[in-house]
């Protein structure tokens, strides 16, 4: 596998993860 592709779906997972914290944060408060 590609390096571009590997950092591609590791910014993508990395994104994902914070919008998910960022969402799950929001419905706390």
């Amino acid at each position: 596998m590609p390096a571009m592709v590997y950092n591609v779906i590791y910014y993508d997972f990395k994104f994902t993860l914070l919008e998910t914290n960022y969402t799950l944060r929001q419905a706390v408060s």
